[in-house]
């Protein structure tokens, strides 16, 4: 068809040009000159194109984008108002409303324009990210706009997660990459065999605790620049001390025979260490505490039991809930006892450019001291990067413990799922659009989701990390731009989690209803009780009874009347149900619920 003609009608609105275009792809018109006063054109109508050459059908107008003559489009940009749908499988089988997108046509399978090259905004595209000038362009969105995320975690659920965002985000960073940089010259200052450069006054002391948004943006202006984030940081921090008054000289000493990963490593491992203390551990104890308060209130409450997703022996509720607490105990023993490593040692492990500066110095002292004055443990053995064996341990022990948190979940799902648990209904809240009386165990489908995008990153990251090519490569450093993702997605499981829980109940009748239908589970008892007092093939006379069948309280009990047991035998068997066949599970629950530890083995 003939690309129709757009008139521009202000400064970068929509023309209203309308025309046909190639098939899977529309050619909108082209955009009107600008009028008087006005830097930008009228952008170009947006494509309407019905099939041709066995294209999909697509039909619509939408805003058209400016004009491109580089592709020999009129006008790129605009999305159609109807779906798009394309011959080739390779070509988006879809393609939304709206403003956002380009209408560029397609050369065979891949799209010509700006598809992917835009963040969007509340009023559309905002600013090109990607190259610029040979550098990397990192300004932020245009005022009242903004970016894209690709990410859930800083999307959807970015409400629920504000807290790891603010330990693990690259601003956070940026401020833990500073805190080292100033406590690396600090050190410095503060050591007699430095004389050039004195110890600070206080005031300057003070003043590099100062850490706000407009230090982000310097170091973001300073990164696109230099292309270096670690570099970005040092500059910020000389600009810091130049503005204080700080002698050239003395600013010089700034990053002090470091290499960027002495600096990345602490950072990262003190990113870690309070993100695990400050969210993750307190999140997790919270749900070992519902959990254990649940298993408390109902140790003695008979639970029907289910192996290879058959009728077994009963047990309680409280225990079964009890077997995760101590589960989870020892897992988070394990975090806390964590302690991650650092090291500061140079280019590559050897202390050289400080040994040549000042051989006077013991440098190893120096850095012990350092970094353990951090919070950490000294790491005194490494190549250019610290080998983050520590951060795979500490990702080992959360993903066990989402392993736990998984088989929780399922389990109570189960419960929910055969009537045991019962879930409260929220008011408002909608389960099915189209069956009113859904109430769905969401919250913990939503934390077995989690837990598996959780343990997919973190388990990478516990393999990838302690992996690097002779003295360093510079995989860690993409890899480690990830923890927070890992880490976000573990919190969010465990927030879900804690939720579910909140709004379950037990159902005390169901579960007596339920065990009062199986009968046969008393089979094991009735065969152990004849074992004991010699009664011949005890195994093989219940099997022939009870194996396929579902038996009543009638027969089971004329069968052991039948059998000649002592009296006081015969009479415990008489009055057993299956309500009541749950061995010690009440004691056993109420005995390691209430250890601090694990509930290890004891008398």
């Amino acid at each position: 068809g003939d690309a129709g003609a757009g008139a521009g009608r202000g400064c970068g609105e929509a023309a209203a040009g309308r025309g046909g275009g190639e098939a899977a792809a529309g050619r909108g018109g082209a955009g009107g000159a600008a009028p008087a006063g006005c830097e930008t054109s009228g952008e170009g109508g947006g494509g309407v194109t019905r099939g041709a050459a066995g294209g999909g059908d697509v039909s619509g107008v939408g805003a058209g984008g400016a004009g491109n003559r580089r592709t020999g489009s009129s006008g790129l940009g605009g999305a159609s108002a109807a779906s798009w749908s394309y011959r080739r499988d390779r070509r988006p089988l879809g393609r939304p409303a709206g403003r956002l997108g380009s209408g560029a046509s397609w050369s065979k399978n891949r799209p010509v324009g700006a598809i992917g090259s835009w963040c969007c905004g509340r009023a559309g595209p905002v600013q090109r990210t990607g190259r610029r000038g040979g550098r990397r362009d990192r300004s932020e969105p245009a005022a009242g706009r903004v970016r894209c995320v690709i990410s859930p975690l800083d999307g959807r659920y970015a409400g629920q997660l504000a807290d790891v965002a603010a330990l693990f985000s690259e601003e956070a960073l940026f401020r833990r990459r500073f805190q080292v940089e100033v406590a690396w010259y600090r050190a410095l200052a503060a050591h007699p065999g430095i004389p050039e450069l004195p110890a600070l006054p206080p005031h300057l002391d003070a003043a590099l605790d100062a850490w706000g948004p407009p230090d982000v943006a310097a170091i973001r202006r300073l990164e696109g620049v230099t292309n270096h984030d670690v570099k970005a940081v040092e500059y910020h921090l000389k600009r810091r001390l130049a503005d204080a008054g700080v002698p050239p000289e003395q600013r010089e000493l700034v990053h002090f025979a470091c290499t960027s990963e002495d600096v990345n490593n602490l950072a990262h491992s003190l990113m870690l260490r309070d993100g695990l203390a400050t969210v993750w551990v307190p999140e997790a104890d919270g749900l070992v505490a519902g959990v254990t308060a649940m298993a408390r209130a109902h140790a003695a409450t008979p639970m029907p039991a289910h192996t290879h997703g058959q009728p077994a022996t009963p047990t309680t509720l409280g225990k079964e809930l009890a077997v995760f607490v101590a589960r989870w105990r020892r897992q988070l023993d394990g975090v806390r006892a964590l302690r991650l490593t650092g090291k500061l040692n140079g280019a590559t492990g050897t202390y050289s450019a400080h040994v040549v500066a000042y051989p006077e110095i013991d440098w190893l002292a120096l850095s012990r001291s350092f970094v353990e004055g951090l919070g950490l443990s000294w790491n005194p053995l490494t190549t250019q990067i610290e080998p983050h064996d520590t951060h795979g341990e500490a990702f080992h022990l959360l993903l066990r413990f989402d392993a736990i948190l998984l088989d929780f979940c399922r389990d109570l799902w189960e419960y929910i799922s055969r009537g045991y648990l019962r879930q409260r209904p929220s008011p408002g809240e909608v389960g099915s659009s189209t069956m009113p009386h859904k109430v769905n165990p969401i919250d913990f489908e939503n934390a077995e989701a989690n837990v598996g995008l959780a343990d997919a990153v973190l388990a990478h990251l516990a393999a990838k990390l302690p992996v690097s090519r002779m003295q360093r490569d510079l995989s860690d450093s993409s890899a480690l731009r990830n923890v927070g993702v890992g880490v976000g997605h573990a919190v969010l499981a465990i927030r879900s989690a804690r939720r579910g829980l909140a709004r379950v109940e037990a159902d005390v009748d169901a579960m007596a209803a339920a065990l009062d239908r199986h009968w046969e589970v008393l089979a094991e008892a009735v065969q152990t009780v004849m074992r004991r007092h010699g009664l011949p093939e005890p195994y093989e006379q219940l099997k022939a009874l009870t194996r396929g069948a579902v038996v009543g309280p009638a027969e089971i009990r004329a069968f052991v009347a039948g059998l000649g047991l002592p009296t006081d035998a015969e009479a415990r068997l008489l009055a057993l149900t299956p309500a009541t066949y749950t061995g010690l599970a009440a004691r056993l629950a109420e005995r390691y619920l209430n250890e601090d530890g694990a509930g290890g083995g004891g008398g």
